[in-house]
């Protein structure tokens, strides 16, 4: 499913174009999660154990990323609109 964040509503398109998702779509996510009652998303495994995020525990590989990333983006890239 996907949803036009401007409207809150579901998009029934066969054609979507991926764009990078920035800060504002996700402090616009998380407000309209927060309007419909939403809470943070728990991913447990069948037996309900709670499987947490890897990114920052002890004994693996973390490199924050300084740089932006540049590879594939167009600042001048504006979606076609198709009816």
């Amino acid at each position: 499913m996907m949803l036009n964040l401007a409207t809150n509503k579901e998009i029934t398109s066969t054609c979507i174009t991926q764009v990078p998702i920035t800060d504002l779509v996700i402090r616009t996510v998380e407000e309209l999660a927060a309007q419909d009652g939403m809470t943070p998303l728990k991913i447990e495994n069948r037996t309900r154990t709670m499987i947490y995020n890897n990114d920052m525990l002890p004994g693996l590989d973390y490199e924050a990323d300084t740089a932006p990333v540049a590879a594939g983006h167009d600042p001048t890239y504006v979606p076609s609109v198709d009816s």
